[in-house]
């Protein structure tokens, strides 16, 4: 058996240097937008209680969730978005400013 050419490699290389860079922005913007937003859903946990700001919080997981899925395609292999990249920012960003989960658990358990 021969092995793939060179430049394959180094094309696939590259792509997953890409890809990974993707994924480290998104997962940074999605971080950040539960740094800035911790505080006002703590302050949303004391004035309007935990239940109801968990149930909130979850719809940006939502959000993220259903535009992943968009993005990854239909049967045939086209996405349903089309900018797919910037929605997946978008809504990782989205996901961290409503997702912020960890805030009303902790009230709620301790």
């Amino acid at each position: 058996l021969e092995s793939p050419p060179t430049q394959a490699l180094e094309t696939a290389s590259l792509r997953i240097k890409h890809a990974q860079r993707f994924c480290g922005l998104a997962t940074a913007l999605c971080y950040c937008g539960e740094l800035l937003t911790s505080g006002v859903v703590a302050i949303l946990c004391d004035r309007i209680g935990r239940r109801p700001v968990a149930a909130f919080t979850q719809f940006g997981q939502l959000a993220s969730f259903t535009t992943a899925a968009l993005c990854a395609g239909n049967r045939y292999g086209d996405p349903v978005i089309e900018h797919a990249a910037v929605a997946i920012i978008f809504a990782q960003v989205v996901a961290g400013i409503c997702g912020n989960i960890t805030v009303p658990v902790n009230a709620y358990i301790a």
